[in-house]
């Protein structure tokens, strides 16, 4: 679907996952195999009891203007 982004638009990837195979694994490939993209930005949210999972955003970005 990268492919299909407006100029000027966002694409963001977000679970309700902490897990790395969920989130930096899956960031990781997709900029692996699209070299003319980039990371803008991630954030996880860790619950401070732990007893719940937390959540995962990355926001790549097209490495051109």
């Amino acid at each position: 679907l990268s492919g299909l982004l407006a100029p000027g638009g966002r694409l963001v990837y977000s679970t309700c996952s902490i897990e790395s195979e969920e989130n930096d694994a899956v960031v990781a490939g997709f900029l692996a195999r699209h070299p003319d993209w980039r990371l803008a930005d991630k954030a996880a949210l860790v619950p401070p009891d732990r007893f719940c999972d937390g959540a995962f955003a990355a926001a790549p970005a097209p490495r051109h203007p």
